[in-house]
Parts: structure tokens; C-alpha cells; sequence
């Protein structure tokens, strides 16, 4: 007693020990001595707090044998063990599954455990929570956790699980629907892999379910923007098909109206002088429409360049079937079709530009820091600086003393 609490045989002999119980022990342990007193049986052992010579507050663990005479207790011997280090341990231990369970539970995953030998299946609860349901309303049964897999997905999960079990794959990974408490459908993302004795024989699975429902909504809402997308695309090419053909038109008016200008000169010598004011304003219409379709052209590869092709190469880094990929590349080739007859008549320097350069362009015309792009385009401020070069050097501005952002504006 005098190694745990730094107090003196003498001075132990000569306090109460109830001055090395701490504040929140008190209460609970003079409950216990009223009862023994009062002739009750109490546990033998109890755990509580007290305070040592030096202040410092310990655990201990309390062993009382208590001796009774005609029924009243006469003598007590009480054994005390330091168990702080316990205690210590014990309390990291809460914390640290009190953290793993709000992240596993922040993050909609769970974990599911199956012991082949013994049949034993344990499901963590949150893996029942993402379906709606409290622990004890799903038994911890494989059988019966399979009946909440949406019935059009369940034989290829369970083909797909019993593939890594026999040893085809490396694990077990699927993206399935289950069905919600509610009624509603949740997307899945099951991971799992098999535990292998020495002879590689599957011993135990043991894997996580992950709510992937939101991830796989904004897929849906993307892949409707695509469609939407194309649409416009379609829109725009029968559009400039019209153009074209009213441009054409307007050439074979133009050579039409000069070949009639030739013979009315020959035979209206008089009014030579209002033949050639007409003539006059006739060109200057003319040269109107080229600027004018120059201009429409160079917009319609802007707006593709800046408002579909980034799209499309932001699609080409995503997890897409191969179906979606032929899709991706078929508008990429259709598209670079549309565009090439424009790219011939626009500035050099801007058909040298990359769909992310010219985003970039615009953000810095719109008085955008680099601090300001690289968080918009959720890249690295690095990469913006390497992007404003490769935009100085196709413009043949670099090493020159030139604002950037007011020679873009001056471009426009």
C-alpha cells in the first residue's frame, strides 16, 4: 500500500483511508460500506479511483474479504492492484472503435465476416444500417442477407463470389443493387477475399459493403448531360449545314448578279455611275457574309473546344464499360469530323490550343489568380503554371514582358 500510494506505514496507520478516494469514487464506495455494514453481501471485487501522496490519480482494483461475527461484519482486508496501465489501454481501445465506427458509418461502409468451417457469419451493423435496418432486425445469417439482394443482380453476385471462393479471381469485387427497408433500391459496392490454409483451401471471407447509391445517381445524371449534349451537337451540325448551304446561295446570287452587271454595261452606258454604287455596296455585303461566317465558324470551335471536349476527356478518365468507351470515341472522331473544315480558316495560334489550355484562357480572362483556376478545375496550382506557359509559348509571348490577360483580352 505504501509502493502504490507514496504514503508513510506511520502515516497510513494514522489516516482515514477514505481521504485517497478521489471525488466521483466516494459516492459509489460509501454506498457499499452502508450495505456491508447493514449486513448485506456486496462483490468481493471493485474497481474505482483514488489519489496518491504526490496528487496523481490511479486506477485500482480492489479485493475485500470481509469477517462477520453474529452476522455483523467485524473486520475487512482489502488487497489493492494498480490497474491504471488497464485502464489506459481499455480507454484507448473505446476511442479507437468509437472512431472506426463513426468513420466506417460516415462513410456508408461496413464489414461482413464468414467463417466457411464453422458457418458462422457476422454482419457489422452498419452494414445493416445502409439498408435502414437496426442490428437486431437482420440475423447474422449469409443465407438470409442474400434474400436482400435485388433479385435481377443476385445470381451474378453469387456467381461472382462463388468465382473467387474456387480461386479464379484475386477477390471478390461487384457493383449490385439491395433492397432498402423503405422500398427503395441501394447501389452496392460488396469487396471481399478468401482466407487460404497452407493447402490454399478457402477458410474464411472477409469483406466490406459500401453505399456507392450516390455515385452511381451522379453517373445517371451525367450520362443524361451526355445525352443532352449530343442532342445540342446534332442541333448545331443541322444548323451549320444550313449555313453552308445560304452561304452557297449567296456566292451563286453574287456571280449571277455579275454576269448581269457585264451586259447592262454594254447596253446602258448612261447609268454607268449607279451600276457601280450598286456594284459597290454588293461587295461590301459579300465581304459581310465571309467575316460573318468566319466569325460563326470560329465560334462553333470555340464552343466545342471549350464546352464538349473537356466533357468528353473528363468521361475518358472514368470507370466506363466498353460500350461507353466505343460511344466516347465515336463522338470524339465525329466531332473532330464536324470541326475540321473550320480549323482551316481560324488563327493558327488558337487551333494549337488543348481543350483544358482554352479553359484556362478563359478563367484568366475572367481575372481568375492561379490559386483561384487550380482550385476551380480542382487541380494542382503547379499544373496551372505549366499550362500558362504552354499557352505563352504557342502564342509566342514567352521571356516576353507581356500581361497575359490583356493580350487574351486583346485576342477576343
Amino acid at each position: 500500500m505504501c509502493d502504490v500510494t507514496g504514503y508513510t506505514r506511520e502515516e497510513f496507520l494514522s489516516m482515514d483511508p477514505m481521504v485517497l478516494l478521489s471525488e466521483d469514487s466516494k459516492p459509489y464506495l460509501m454506498e457499499r460500506a452502508s450495505r456491508v455494514a447493514a449486513g448485506e453481501k456486496v462483490p468481493d471485487t471493485v474497481g474505482y479511483k483514488i489519489h496518491t501522496k504526490g496528487g496523481r490519480e490511479l486506477w485500482v482494483l480492489a479485493s475485500t474479504k470481509i469477517t462477520y461475527e453474529n452476522g455483523k461484519p467485524t473486520r475487512a482486508t482489502v488487497v489493492l492492484s494498480d490497474i491504471s496501465e488497464r485502464k489506459r489501454v481499455e480507454e484507448a481501445l473505446r476511442i479507437s472503435e468509437e472512431r472506426y465506427a463513426l468513420a466506417t458509418r460516415s462513410a456508408h461502409v461496413g464489414v461482413w465476416d464468414w467463417d466457411i468451417q464453422t458457418n458462422e457469419f457476422h454482419l457489422d451493423p452498419n452494414v445493416k444500417a445502409i439498408l435502414g435496418y437496426g442490428d437486431a432486425e437482420i440475423p447474422n445469417d449469409l443465407e438470409v442477407w442474400s434474400n436482400y439482394v435485388h433479385p435481377d443482380d443476385k445470381q451474378a453476385v453469387m456467381e461472382a463470389f462463388q468465382a473467387h471462393i474456387d480461386g479464379y479471381t484475386p477477390e471478390f469485387a461487384y457493383e449490385h443493387r439491395m433492397l432498402h427497408k423503405e422500398g427503395s433500391i441501394r447501389w452496392i459496392m460488396a469487396r471481399g477475399t478468401a482466407i487460404r490454409n497452407e493447402h490454399g483451401t478457402p477458410i474464411r471471407v472477409v469483406g466490406t459493403d459500401t453505399d456507392i447509391t450516390q455515385r452511381k445517381q451522379a453517373e445517371e445524371a451525367l450520362q443524361a448531360a451526355y445525352n443532352e449534349l449530343e442532342q445540342r451537337v446534332a442541333e448545331r451540325t443541322v444548323e451549320l449545314a444550313k449555313t453552308n448551304e445560304q452561304l452557297k446561295k449567296g456566292i451563286e446570287e453574287r456571280k449571277l448578279a455579275e454576269i448581269a452587271l457585264k451586259k447592262r454595261e454594254k447596253e446602258l452606258k448612261n447609268k454607268t455611275l449607279n451600276l457601280r454604287e450598286v456594284n459597290t455596296a454588293l461587295n461590301v455585303l459579300l465581304k459581310q457574309r465571309e467575316t460573318d461566317k468566319a466569325e460563326l465558324e470560329e465560334r462553333v470551335l470555340l464552343n466545342i473546344n471549350e464546352l464538349i471536349l473537356p466533357y468528353l476527356e473528363k468521361l475518358k478518365t472514368k470507370v466506363l464499360g466498353d460500350k461507353q468507351k466505343a460511344y466516347v470515341e465515336i463522338i470524339s472522331s465525329n466531332l473532330n469530323d464536324i470541326v475540321s473544315p473550320l480549323m482551316r480558316s481560324l488563327s493558327t495560334k488558337l487551333i494549337k490550343l488543348s481543350p483544358t489550355e482554352i479553359q484556362v484562357i478563359n478563367l484568366i480572362k475572367q481575372g481568375k489568380t492561379t490559386k483561384e483556376i487550380a482550385k476551380t478545375m480542382n487541380l494542382a496550382t503547379s499544373t496551372i503554371d505549366f499550362h500558362r506557359n504552354n499557352i505563352r509559348k504557342k502564342l509566342g509571348i514567352k521571356n516576353k514582358k507581356i500581361n497575359l490577360a490583356a493580350y487574351l483580352s486583346s485576342l477576343s
